[in-house]
């Protein structure tokens, strides 16, 4: 996703974190002195604070570790041992290491370093083995891929890990055949796909792309991985993330801003919306290649699986997955749906969000302050149905406002006013009869001294969840309005 109104941030494997870790070395009764000094080049590293050397006795003199006729030794703090042997296997699990059989060791050895500066974790190990194993299975050369992630711009060792994965998955996609991803023709018979992933792999490799870490915050009812800036050319990950490439959902939402920063190269002249669209659009059909779906049961499951629910729901990428699906098979009513359901998600998620979350807070305390009023009073039915007058009035003026030949000369301020009205007193309404609900099941009303008591201290009261029915009838219903959608995009403020 762009980067939006004050600054908004669109399963991985653990995070692969910047901190110090306690020292796994052997202890006393793991010391095992060799009766002859180790022969071979020695490639030491530092994983969990633990000092390793491996000894590689090179004899066919290739560089690669034949276990079958060649010694390999191991070496943490005092402890040494052979490969094979039951304490090396014991090391090679407590540290996350890979099986070294059949591999370069000074090659590993040099890419290991590069990549980890600082201090690897066995975390770290983990994901750069993963990282190895998915170059691997594609027939991507794993060190290539190292080079050219190196010259992504990066700040941490994590930094570093997660450039790897994003370059590993493209590298990873040019290398697909006919009838994939790569290869798809647009409408127009053009291989947009290979001109996206050939670019920004050309463009990572003149040092263009940055990847940072970041605290990233949950943007309406998406939990944030990820963020392209266009100020910098660079993707924000969250800081708890490392990159897991294996993960449909993961590599969907990697792919929509990979295709920001392929928009930007190209200097699309696209509305925000339509950027942010077609960005969605792409992840969607990427995912759609990569799993193979070919029919509407068989993306249901898919959905049903990796997103746990079916049909229409509030998520932005199940309704660009509809899209993208039914967009390859041609069913013109299925597409006009949802794209209508996207366009709808996306003024909810960057423009209704956006505008009500700076009064939330504001709107709970004044909610519960009147809930609990009525409630004392027994008199919440009657504030109820105020509540719902309100929010007709607001609501119809807004309607009558936007479609009026009026509205057409209206400015951002206006706009806002306009909006603000009729999503604060609907979510007033929407808040008070959940606030409501939730008195009757934990508040006591004490006649006596005229005050509320809780049934339960432990219960902590508030406001209605973004995920309530009511709250998504409310976003989409407003943001369905296509004038709305126009003016609100239009005065969004995104860059």
């Amino acid at each position: 996703m762009l980067s939006l109104f004050p600054t908004f941030i669109a399963g991985c494997l653990g995070g692969a974190k910047e901190e110090q870790a306690s020292n796994q070395g052997p202890s006393e009764e793991e010391v095992v002195v060799p009766s002859a000094s180790p022969q071979g080049a020695a490639y030491s590293f530092s994983v969990n604070g633990a000092e390793i050397t491996l000894y590689h006795d090179d004899v066919n003199q290739n560089g690669i570790f034949e276990s079958h006729a060649e010694k390999l030794t191991l070496q943490v703090g005092d402890a040494f041992c052979t490969y094979g042997e039951e304490k090396y296997k014991q090391f090679h699990e407590r540290f996350h290491l890979p099986d070294f059989n059949q591999l370069s060791i000074a090659r590993w050895h040099s890419a290991h370093q590069a990549l980890f500066l600082q201090p690897a974790s066995s975390d770290d190990e983990s994901a750069l083995e993963s990282l190895r194993e998915f170059c691997l299975h594609h027939k991507v050369n794993f060190y290539e891929a190292v080079s050219l992630s190196l010259k992504i711009k990066t700040q941490t060792k994590g930094d570093r890990l997660n450039a790897l994965a994003i370059v590993s998955l493209l590298m990873s996609i040019q290398k697909q055949g006919d009838g994939d991803f790569y290869s798809a023709k647009n409408v127009a018979g053009e291989m947009e796909n290979k001109w996206f992933i050939d670019e920004v792999l050309a463009k990572i490799s003149e040092g263009k792309l940055g990847v940072y870490s970041a605290a990233l915050e949950q943007m309406g009812f998406t939990l944030v991985q990820f963020e392209y800036r266009p100020s910098n050319n660079a993707i924000k990950i969250d800081t708890n993330l490392t990159i897991d490439v294996t993960q449909p959902s993961t590599t969907f939402s990697l792919l929509h801003e990979l295709y920001h920063f392929f928009q930007d190269l190209r200097k699309m002249h696209l509305s925000v919306q339509d950027l942010e669209k077609s960005a969605y659009v792409k992840g969607a059909e990427y995912a759609l290649y990569e799993a193979g779906l070919t029919t509407e049961s068989a993306l249901d499951d898919y959905i049903s699986h990796i997103y746990n629910r079916k049909g229409f729901s509030f998520d932005l990428q199940i309704a660009a997955l509809n899209l993208a699906y039914y967009n390859r098979k041609g069913d013109a009513p299925k597409v006009k749906e949802w794209s209508e359901e996207l366009d709808r998600l996306l003024s909810v998620q960057y423009i209704l969000e956006p505008l009500l979350k700076p009064k939330r807070d504001a709107l709970d305390n004044l909610v519960f302050k009147d809930a609990a009023a009525c409630y004392l009073a027994d008199t919440c039915t009657r504030k109820i149905q105020e509540a719902i007058e309100d929010r007709d009035t607001a609501y119809k003026q807004f309607v009558k406002f936007l479609e009026s030949d009026n509205g057409r000369e209206v400015n951002k301020t206006t706009m806002e006013s306009i909006i603000l009205q009729a999503l604060g007193s609907w979510y007033y309404l929407i808040d008070l009869k959940w606030v409501v609900g939730r008195y009757k099941e934990n508040l006591i009303r004490d006649e006596k001294e005229s005050r509320l008591r809780t049934r339960d201290e432990s219960v902590t009261i508030t406001g209605i969840d973004r995920k309530h029915p009511d709250f998504i009838e409310m976003m989409t219903t407003l943001a369905a309005h296509k004038p709305a959608a126009n003016y609100l995009w239009i005065f969004s403020g995104v860059e």
